[in-house]
């Protein structure tokens, strides 16, 4: 835990992570999904990263039943959310565990047939550790094994955060998630995952679109979430939130890619990459 937080920052919880990500993330989920075999009743999957569930959720409105299916994620109260999410709903097939994207080692190898690991590579302080793992736990292709890895390609407020933190701190400050641009290519993508291992790596793009009912609002989390500094929030941060906030709210309203309403809400479009790997 940071020793210090500003008091303008909300607790990241579930219901925050999902005001951020709208329908995107389970929308490109479920269009991954539908480059792969399908799943049977002795497939073995995991939502790897899992977040609030949006590929465990998609692959249930898919009327996909895996045999078994293990939703996993750093974050205790993400993980809780897809466990009541499946107590609520009768989705006996689904398993919660709280596990470093970084450090799978409640799996063995060669394990899921089907491993999905949607929007964490670029996040992941050590990408390279988080592919390994992937490959590591993901059956052959002989075998039926195939993994789906997405990145975003582009993230309106990516370049916003970075000039905000600029503006507020200075230069020479870095963050904890890093916006490098580089990182969204699909030559990053595809590199990552064969230096893991993997023989096979086929990588398109799709576009998405979602929608906020407060883009003002969006941008302060987005800020809460992917502003915090490498060595965590300071006084400082505190004393300039409002000016981080309203700078990174200018920038996503003139980007070309926000649709502004008159309400105050907006259309986002954003574009993933979706990379079929096999070993």
């Amino acid at each position: 835990m940071d020793p210090f937080t500003p008091k303008q920052c909300p607790p990241r919880t579930p219901n925050v992570l999902d005001f951020t990500q709208g329908s995107f993330s389970k929308d490109i989920a479920r269009e991954a999904l539908s480059l792969v075999p399908p799943m049977t009743n002795t497939s073995v999957v995991h939502d790897n990263a899992c977040g609030t569930g949006a590929v465990t959720e998609a692959i249930v409105a898919s009327s996909q039943k895996p045999g078994k299916l293990f939703a996993t994620d750093l974050i205790p109260p993400f993980v809780a959310s897809v466990e009541a999410k499946a107590h609520r709903n009768g989705w006996g097939f689904v398993k919660t565990a709280t596990m470093d994207a970084m450090n799978l080692l409640g799996f063995e190898s060669n394990f899921f047939t089907h491993s999905i690991t949607n929007f964490c590579l670029q996040g992941l302080s050590d990408p390279s550790k988080g592919a390994k793992e992937i490959y590591r736990t993901v059956k052959p292709a002989a075998e039926g094994g195939v993994a789906i890895i997405t990145t975003w390609a582009t993230i309106v407020q990516g370049s916003a955060i970075q000039t905000a933190s600029e503006a507020t701190r200075g230069k020479g400050v870095a963050l904890r998630i890093p916006w490098i641009k580089q990182k969204t290519t699909t030559e990053w993508l595809e590199r990552h995952l064969k230096n893991a291992g993997f023989t096979s790596v086929e990588v398109i793009q799709q576009v998405g679109y979602t929608e906020t009912e407060d883009l003002e609002k969006w941008c302060e989390l987005m800020w809460a979430f992917l502003g915090i500094p490498s060595d965590g929030w300071t006084q400082k941060d505190e004393t300039q939130w409002e000016n981080a906030v309203k700078l990174i709210f200018e920038l996503v309203q003139s980007n070309e890619d926000v649709e502004l309403h008159e309400d105050g809400g907006a259309r986002i479009r954003m574009l993933a990459n979706i990379a079929i790997a096999k070993k």
